[in-house]
């Protein structure tokens, strides 16, 4: 970590969880096949394309460690510590990373989906108003619960005191506004450089004080 706050976490690896979990899944599958068909089990490997579900482990490990790279580049010398793949107390999920700066704690999840990203209000007027996350003409607003439960935990950990806001990082999707960041549920919606924006928004902790929440952060929330 530079003297001047900012920089990549020590302690852990963006993406080394999921991507445990690929290889994990990797290493089964192949044994599988080898079992089952020991004569000719290479041979179906070399030409049996990687599931999706497998491949998702893999293309969420790229999408966590592109976030991490570019952060650590928009972030230098901003006084922003970073902290990445962070497990979720009683819970198998994990945090992508958590940037701690002047104005507070953003946590930080990654997103890597194709297509255009909007935020959809409907109703009003006569009826209730309602917001959705749209993501290549789907509705994926689900998403946004979770990093709705990944800021109430880490404000929890923290005990006030700190401001703490959620952020999903679209890391391949296009639409997103270039100046503005739409917000749903309290959740921003941006791409990399809006969420270094949110990142490195003033506030009123001193360098010493991101460091000591910083390491709060780390010994609250073990790696992933």
């Amino acid at each position: 970590m530079n003297d001047s706050g900012s920089g990549p976490d020590r302690t852990s690896r963006a993406g080394a969880s999921a991507r445990r979990e690929y290889e994990r899944r990797l290493a089964a599958r192949r044994a599988r096949v080898l079992a089952r068909h020991p004569r000719i089990g290479r041979l179906l490997l070399a030409f049996t394309g990687t599931p999706a579900h497998e491949d998702a482990w893999r293309k969420g490990a790229e999408g966590e460690e592109r976030t991490a790279t570019r952060l650590n580049a928009l972030l230098h010398g901003r006084g922003v510590v970073l902290v990445h793949d962070r497990r979720m107390p009683g819970s198998r999920a994990n945090i992508d990373h958590l940037a701690v700066g002047p104005g507070g704690v953003t946590v930080i999840d990654t997103k890597r989906i194709r297509g255009k990203v909007r935020v959809r209000r409907e109703g009003g007027l006569f009826s209730e108003s309602r917001e959705r996350l749209m993501i290549g003409g789907r509705d994926r607003t689900k998403l946004v619960a979770g990093v709705c439960r990944q800021v109430a935990v880490v404000s929890e950990l923290l005990g006030g005191g700190v401001a703490v806001i959620g952020a999903m990082c679209f890391v391949e999707s296009d639409g997103l506004p270039l100046f503005s960041t739409p917000t749903l549920d309290g959740v921003r919606i941006a791409g990399l450089r809006g969420v270094a924006r949110l990142a490195r928004r003033d506030g009123p902790h001193s360098p010493s004080e991101v460091q000591d929440i910083a390491e709060r952060l780390r010994a609250g929330l073990p790696e992933a």
